[in-house]
């Protein structure tokens, strides 16, 4: 008699197992679906995130390629300021002016 009373138990749990998988199956697949929508939204917020790192850091490279520019066109400001220098010392010292010690300003 325990035997048939196991068997029956075992049936009942087997049954009841089946029938409540069976029920929840659509709603284990509903919650999965909810998860991959989730997951794909949050991998695209990363990808938009990663795409705006990048312009910011392109942006970054313009502006340092401008300093260049600018530092470029000191430079060559710089020259011209001593060739003008230059040219204007020649001038003063063919007049008749006469040379500074080095130091600027009144003597």
């Amino acid at each position: 008699m325990d035997v048939l009373g196991t068997l029956i138990n075992v049936l009942v749990v087997a049954t009841s197992a089946t029938v409540l998988g069976w029920l929840f199956r659509g709603r284990f697949r509903a919650v999965e679906a909810r998860i991959d929508r989730l997951e794909d939204r949050v991998a695209g917020r990363f990808d938009l995130v990663e795409h705006r790192f990048d312009l910011v850091e392109h942006r970054f490279d313009l502006v340092e390629h401008r300093f260049d520019l600018v530092d470029r066109r000191f430079e060559g400001l710089e020259g011209r300021i001593d060739v003008l220098r230059s040219d204007l010392t020649a001038v003063a010292l063919a007049v008749g002016a006469p040379p500074r010690s080095g130091r600027s300003g009144p003597h």
